[in-house]
């Protein structure tokens, strides 16, 4: 099906939901949410769906597109989780049906990571532990070279997906899960990925060149401080001992993104970390400020399929300390038959008083599509890339 708008510049969308009927031209709007360390999450509103429909849709597997161009766009496969229909008898009949409306909600191929289940890893490095759940559910994956040994991982009555975000938080990384791919990386060298890039200006930037493009302003909300939407930016600096009774430090007061000019915190907080080697008091001290950013801020542009959590984009036309290289925490992409918007939530723990540090790495590839196999997504190449 192709779901394609009449307003200038449509993206087009296609949508499928496996094995069952489906009319596609009564569906009004969609949106697909990509966020870090979250499922994907995928939404659709039908006016008017036949009654049975409402519990057939369940647990099928669902695949959109939403493009501009054929190298400019963003899939969803996943499978839908449940049915919201809404039936108004004074309302009468849409598309001979008494259900006038009908929102359906989608996750992504991470669905399949959630029943639970309890297991201790013991001395486990992050490469390792995504290798083992690609194995397991088939899917491919990229993640950071990293040697570094969490002593004892524990799953108690957990997911497989709690307890890869778990651990990926407890070294600070991120991790996404989309179409059959796993994508782990480290929010301080997301530059050295080249993951798709975007520039978002003002509507009336320095040119006065107001024509439709690609990532143009039309809301921007920030929170800019110490106390932040994922907590105290705070510098810390972590105390231990180690296995000689030596006390081993570490201080985070100049690790950042290498976005620009690091922001200096007011406060310092000294803080004792259970830790055997220096390595794992630098890792955990790391982590502490890579899963905290001093600056977020909330943007709501002209689409932008190709966005991924993990890319970075630069922000124009304020005149200010905070334009400039920001990354991209989530996008949500919003098409109706007259518009299509993608609200992006970004953050930064740096201002633009100095150049981006650049360091060499390799390059982010997009993965291949999924295949469907016995109403499954699978990854169609089950390969692993473990990369610096």
């Amino acid at each position: 099906m192709i779901f394609k708008s009449d307003f200038p510049n449509a993206p087009v969308v296609r949508m499928a939901i496996d094995g069952v009927a489906v009319d596609y031209t009564s569906v009004e709007s969609l949106e697909i949410s990509l966020n870090e360390n979250e499922h994907d999450y995928a939404s659709f509103t039908f006016t008017g769906l036949i009654p049975r429909a409402v519990t057939e849709y369940i647990n099928r597997p669902v695949y959109i597109s939403i493009a501009a161009t054929p190298d400019r766009k963003t899939t969803f496969y996943g499978y839908v989780g449940f049915v919201e229909p809404e039936a108004i008898t004074r309302r009468g009949h849409i598309n001979n049906s008494p259900i006038q409306r009908a929102h359906v909600v989608c996750f992504g191929t991470s669905y399949d990571m959630k029943e639970k289940h309890s297991t201790i890893w013991e001395n486990i490095s992050i490469p390792k532990l995504v290798s083992t759940l690609a194995n397991t559910y088939k899917y491919s994956y990229a993640v950071p070279e990293d040697l570094f040994m969490i002593p004892r991982l524990v799953q108690h009555n957990e997911s497989d997906w709690a307890t890869l975000v778990k651990a990926c938080h407890m070294v600070g990384y991120r991790v996404t899960v989309s179409n059959s791919h796993i994508h782990v990386y480290d929010p301080f060298k997301t530059i050295s990925r080249s993951m798709p890039f975007a520039q978002l200006t003002t509507i009336t930037d320095r040119i006065e060149n107001t024509s439709y493009q690609p990532g143009r302003i039309m809301e921007f909300r920030g929170s800019f401080g110490q106390m932040t939407p994922d907590g105290s930016s705070n510098n810390f600096k972590v105390e231990t001992l180690d296995n000689q009774g030596l006390l081993t430090t570490h201080t985070t007061e100049s690790d950042s993104m290498g976005l620009g000019q690091v922001f200096q915190s007011r406060f310092t907080d000294t803080i004792s970390l259970n830790a055997t080697s220096q390595e794992t008091v630098t890792k955990y001290a790391l982590a502490t400020i890579k899963n905290r950013s001093p600056f977020h801020a909330h943007a709501v542009v002209t689409g932008l399929p190709e966005i991924l959590p993990g890319s970075l984009v630069n922000l124009n036309g304020y005149d200010s300390k905070f334009d400039g290289f920001w990354m991209v925490s989530g996008i949500k992409h919003k098409v109706t038959r007259s518009n299509y918007v993608s609200e992006l939530s970004i953050v930064r723990d740096s201002t633009n008083d100095s150049e981006p540090t650049v360091i060499s790495g390799n390059i982010y590839v997009r993965p291949d599509d999924p295949i469907l196999r016995q109403g499954t997504w699978i990854a169609a190449v089950q390969d692993g890339q473990t990369y610096v």
